[in-house]
């Protein structure tokens, strides 16, 4: 199976939601270990364009705004299920989610 990394950008308290729901649906397991993700503090820069409905900020107008990172792992078929847990509780009209592949060493 393959594992994936998930990078998602938002609010930090929308995203602490987020790593709360996804202990409770199973997902982010790490080897012996659950409930496995890392937030980190960032700057999240956007313009948002004529026709958008910003969380944060006026359409036209750039923006820079406190913001976290929260980074996720899971199995490529719990792809769907974390992408749509995400959507739900997200606030962004447009979330920032990122997804790769993983390759892990200790892995056959």
């Amino acid at each position: 199976m393959k594992r994936l990394k998930v990078v998602c950008f938002g609010p930090q308290a929308a995203l602490e939601q987020i790593a709360q729901a996804v202990t409770h649906l199973n997902l982010g397991r790490w080897g012996n270990y659950d409930s496995w993700s890392a937030l980190t503090p960032c700057t999240e820069r956007f313009r948002p364009l004529a026709g958008s409905q910003p969380f944060q900020g006026q359409p036209g107008q750039l923006e820079a705004t406190p913001s976290a990172r929260l980074e996720l792992q899971c199995e490529s078929d719990e792809f769907g299920p974390l992408l749509a847990l995400i959507k739900q509780l997200h606030p962004y009209e447009t979330p920032a989610i990122e997804a790769w592949e993983l390759f892990h060493p200790e892995q056959p």
